[in-house]
C-alpha cells in the first residue's frame, strides 16, 4: 500500500471526493506489480478507516467490514453502508465493531478491533489490529466463502 495523497483523480469525476488516495500494488515473488487499484483512506481527530483492497480476488472483501477505527472513548459501535464495488452491488452491509485497547502485538501495545459484517448474502467477520505509531499492523478477513485474507505490515530489519 502506498499513500498517494491529495484525492485525484477520483475528485476529477466527483467534486466532493474528500479521502486521501491510496494505491494497492499487487507484486509476484520477484516484486514486479501484476497489477494495481487506486481507492481511499480517511484520517482525522475523530477516526481512521481504509478501503480494504478489491481487486480480482479481494472483491470480495466488499461484503466485510472496513478498518476503522474511532477515537473515542466508544467501545462499540455500527456503521450501516451499501456494497457497490465489482461483483458486489445494492447489497446492504451492517458492519458491528467492537474494540479492545492495550492488547500487546509484537511488542507493541495496540488497539484490537474485532468486526462481523451482516448482509442479505451472509455473515463475515474481521480482525484488526492498530498502533498509534505504525498505523494498521493487520487486517484479517474471514469471507463469505469461506475463504480467509490476511494482510500484515512486515517490518526489514
Amino acid at each position: 500500500m502506498n499513500i498517494i495523497g491529495g484525492t485525484k483523480p477520483f475528485s476529477n469525476f466527483n467534486p466532493n471526493y474528500n479521502q486521501t488516495v491510496i494505491q494497492y500494488e499487487y507484486l509476484d515473488s520477484e516484486y514486479s506489480i501484476l497489477f494495481s487499484e487506486k481507492t481511499g483512506l480517511v484520517e482525522n481527530n475523530k477516526n481512521i478507516w481504509l478501503h480494504p483492497p478489491r481487486t480480482h480476488d479481494a472483491g470480495i472483501l466488499q461484503l466485510s467490514a472496513f478498518p476503522y477505527l474511532k477515537f473515542e472513548k466508544t467501545k462499540k459501535w455500527t456503521w450501516k453502508l451499501e456494497a457497490s464495488y465489482e461483483n458486489y452491488k445494492n447489497l446492504n452491509l451492517v458492519h458491528e465493531y467492537i474494540k479492545e485497547e492495550n492488547v500487546i502485538y509484537g511488542n507493541l501495545n495496540c488497539i484490537q478491533i474485532n468486526a462481523e459484517t451482516r448482509s442479505e448474502a451472509g455473515s463475515t467477520s474481521s480482525k484488526f489490529i492498530f498502533n498509534d505509531s505504525t498505523g494498521f499492523l493487520l487486517m484479517e478477513f474471514k469471507n463469505l466463502d469461506k475463504t480467509q485474507i490476511k494482510l500484515e505490515l512486515v517490518f526489514d530489519n
